[in-house]
């Protein structure tokens, strides 16, 4: 796309004959970029009135679960007690308790992403994120029958972020992530696996950390990856999507002073890195 705007004048003699033209030719680069940053920022305004209505209602469903599931674990901790001498139910009693546990993990996950303190950054652990996310997927990967690892380097420096919008983009990628795994695969296979790994990384002389998510679903093709991060461009049926959970995430990784980027190949998967530069800001 040409970046110079050009206007031709013609110059008449004093009979109004065209003797010359004139050219005025004009940098439009920055015109071009105010443009776009004014697309950008309309095509996330829909997306964040989605989010904050979400955030409302997990805020609300998380506090209607919050009492019963805490009265419930309550109960199922005095049963074990009493329940010294009949295995039986003190398994059953370890199943409530544990299991009531999950679901109170769920619940503080849920009110960490309702949470409207946008504005908020401060230090945040990877591992912690990457956790809380797959607390709240679990049950969806179950269901697709997708299984996951996850691989957290040891000793990660920890992040100074705003954590609920990266879960955010972390969970954009892993929910994308399944969503190729079950176009390329109905039901169970060896293959629909997910593979999350963070560690730290040299490039072109820098050090990041990289969270990654790697799937082995159906890949995209390369004219697709050039529009991959445009805002309302998807590939998923309309009905499945509205194009901007990538091109927000971009926007919110560029925030941070990192990078969102992807590779892949059609038919062979594809992987989504999320880099974060390693400096005194992110020491945290």
């Amino acid at each position: 796309e040409s970046c110079m705007k050009c206007v031709l004048f013609p110059v008449r003699n004093e009979t109004g004959t065209v003797v010359s033209v004139q050219a005025l030719i004009e940098d439009i680069i920055e015109q071009k970029k105010i443009e776009k940053q004014r697309r950008e920022i309309e095509a996330e305004q829909p997306h964040q009135q989605k989010l904050e209505s979400v955030g409302i209602l997990a805020s609300g469903v998380a506090h209607e679960i919050n009492n019963p599931i805490n009265i419930i674990m309550n109960y199922g901790e005095i049963i074990l007690e009493d329940a010294a001498g009949h295995p039986e139910i003190s398994r059953a009693a370890e199943n409530i308790v544990r299991e009531s546990d999950r679901i109170a993990g769920i619940v503080r996950s849920l009110l960490a992403f309702a949470r409207q303190d946008g504005s908020t950054v401060g230090p945040s652990s990877v591992e912690k994120i990457i956790n809380d996310t797959m607390l709240l997927m679990g049950s969806t990967f179950q269901r697709d029958q997708i299984s996951v690892t996850s691989t957290v380097s040891p000793g990660l420096p920890g992040l100074v972020c705003n954590s609920q919008q990266i879960q955010q983009v972390f969970m954009n990628l892993i929910s994308n992530a399944r969503d190729s795994l079950n176009e390329r695969y109905a039901g169970y296979n060896d293959n629909k696996h997910i593979k999350i790994k963070a560690g730290m990384v040299e490039k072109d002389g820098y050090s990041l950390l990289r969270i990654s998510v790697e799937d082995g679903g159906v890949g995209i093709s390369q004219e697709n990856l050039e529009r991959i991060f445009d805002p309302f461009f998807s590939t998923k049926p309309k009905h499945m999507a509205t194009g901007l959970g990538l091109s927000v995430s971009h926007g919110i990784m560029k925030e941070h002073g990192g990078i969102l980027w992807v590779e892949s190949e059609i038919g062979n998967g594809a992987r989504f890195n999320m880099d974060f530069p390693f400096s005194d800001r992110n020491a945290g």
